[in-house]
C-alpha cells in the first residue's frame, strides 16, 4: 500500500513538474517570438489543468499573435469564466474583436478593462480607435484625448487624433497633430501623405506634393499617392510628371486612373 502511494505521489509530481516545464519553456518561446510552437504547449497544458484561467489566457496570446483572432477571443473568454478580474484578458479579446473589425464590441471589452484599471492606456488609445471605426469621431477624439491624459508623450495619439479632426473636416487641427508628429517621428511616411491629403484638400497643391514627395522617398509606394500627387501635378499645369503618376497608379490598381488618364493623358 505504501508503494501505491509512492506511485501516484510521483506520478502527481511528475505531471505537476511537467506542466510547469511545459510553461515555462511556452512563456519562453513566446519572448522569442515563436507563437506556434508556444501556442502548442499552452495547448498540452490547458489539456492537464483546464481550470487554469492564467494558461488559458497566455494561450489566447498566442493564438492573437498567429492572427487566429476566433480562436483567440475563445481562450480569452474561457480565461474570463475562471476568473472575471482578469483585466488583460478583456484587453485582448477587445484587441482580437478590433483586428477583426467588429469595432462595437471592442469597445465594451475596452470598457470593461477600464472599469477595472482606469489608467490603463492601451485600452483608452484603442477605445478611441474603435469608436473612430464606428464613425462616432467626436468620441473618438475625446477618449483619445484621454489617452493623451495618460501618455501625452505617445506620439501615435495625435497621428489617430489627426485622423478624426479631419473627418470632423477640422483640417488645420489635423495638419496641427500631424505637424508634432513628423517633428518627433521624421521618417514616419504615413504622417506626410496625410498630411499631403489634407493640404490637397485645401488646395494647397505645392505643399501637397512636397509631402507626397517626402512620402515617396521613404517607401510609401500605394496607388493613392500617385494617384493623389497625379492629381496635384495636374492642377499646376505638370501634365508630364502627372501623367506619369496617373500611368503608374493605373498600374498598381486596374481602373483607377483611368478616367484622367484618358482626359489628359491620351
Amino acid at each position: 500500500m505504501v508503494h501505491i502511494r509512492i506511485f501516484y505521489f510521483l506520478i502527481i509530481v511528475g505531471l505537476l513538474c511537467r506542466c510547469t516545464n511545459d510553461e515555462d519553456k511556452a512563456m519562453l518561446l513566446f519572448a522569442e517570438g515563436k507563437y506556434h510552437e508556444a501556442s502548442v504547449l499552452f495547448e498540452k497544458a490547458v489539456r492537464l489543468y483546464p481550470n487554469d484561467w492564467n494558461l488559458w489566457y497566455n494561450s489566447g496570446r498566442c493564438l492573437q499573435e498567429l492572427e487566429e483572432y476566433r480562436e483567440s477571443i475563445q481562450a480569452f473568454a474561457k480565461s474570463l469564466s475562471l476568473n472575471k478580474e482578469n483585466d488583460n484578458a478583456y484587453f485582448s479579446r477587445g484587441l482580437s474583436y478590433f483586428r477583426l473589425n467588429e469595432p462595437e464590441l471592442a469597445i465594451v471589452d475596452f470598457r470593461n478593462t477600464l472599469r477595472r484599471n482606469r489608467r490603463h492606456f492601451e485600452a483608452q488609445l484603442m477605445l478611441g480607435r474603435s469608436y473612430s471605426h464606428t464613425g462616432e469621431v467626436m468620441m473618438a477624439v475625446e477618449e483619445i484625448n484621454k489617452a493623451i491624459e495618460i501618455d501625452k508623450d505617445y506620439i501615435m495619439c495625435y497621428y489617430y487624433r489627426s485622423a478624426c479632426f479631419a473627418k470632423m473636416g477640422l483640417i488645420q487641427f489635423a495638419v496641427n497633430d500631424l505637424n508634432r508628429v513628423i517633428r518627433e517621428r521624421p521618417d514616419f511616411n504615413h504622417a506626410y501623405f496625410n498630411r499631403g491629403v489634407l493640404y490637397q484638400r485645401n488646395e494647397k497643391y505645392r505643399s501637397a506634393l512636397a509631402d507626397f514627395n517626402k512620402a515617396h522617398r521613404l517607401e510609401y509606394e500605394k496607388y493613392d499617392l500617385f494617384l493623389r500627387r497625379g492629381y496635384c501635378y495636374l492642377q499646376l499645369d505638370l501634365t508630364k510628371q502627372a501623367c506619369a503618376d496617373l500611368q503608374q497608379a493605373e498600374r498598381l490598381q486596374k481602373g483607377i486612373a483611368a478616367k484622367l488618364l484618358k482626359e489628359y493623358c491620351l
